[in-house]
C-alpha cells in the first residue's frame, strides 16, 4: 500500500484543542500531523488568537497540517490504529488524537472515541 503521509501521531480536528495538541506534541521529537477538513490557517497579526498561536508554534516546531481533509476511517492491528484513511489517501500512524466535535459521527461511529488517544506513543 502507498501512504500519502507517515507520522507519529495523527490528531483529528484543527480547532483550539486539536492546535493545542499538535502544538505540544511538536516539542518533542514526533512527527505529528493535524488534518481538519474546515481548518483555517489565518493569523490576525495583532488580534491573534489561541489557535493562531499553537498554529505557529506547532508549525515552527515542525508539526505539520493537512487542510481540506477529511477522516474517512481507520485500520487495525492486533487493536491499535495503524492506518488513518482520509480523503487524500492513507496515512501510515502510531497514534490517533480525535479532537473533532462531537457531532463529527463517522468518526465516532468508526471507533474513535471524541478527544480519545486510541494508541499509544513511547517517547524516548
Amino acid at each position: 500500500m502507498e501512504f500519502f503521509k507517515k507520522a507519529d501521531v495523527v490528531v483529528i480536528g484543527g480547532g483550539i484543542t486539536g492546535t493545542a495538541i499538535l502544538y505540544e506534541l511538536s516539542k518533542y521529537n514526533l512527527k505529528s500531523l493535524l488534518i481538519d477538513n474546515d481548518l483555517i490557517m489565518e493569523f490576525k497579526g495583532e488580534q491573534e488568537n489561541d489557535a493562531d498561536f499553537f498554529v505557529r508554534h506547532a508549525l515552527r516546531n515542525g508539526g505539520q497540517f493537512v487542510k481540506d481533509c477529511s477522516f474517512t476511517g481507520f485500520i487495525k492491528e492486533d487493536g491499535d490504529v495503524t492506518i488513518v484513511n482520509t480523503s487524500k489517501g492513507p496515512i501510515l500512524t502510531n497514534a490517533v488524537v480525535n479532537t473533532a466535535d462531537i457531532c463529527a459521527k463517522e468518526i465516532i461511529n468508526a471507533g474513535i472515541k471524541e478527544a480519545g488517544v486510541i494508541a499509544k506513543v513511547v517517547v524516548e
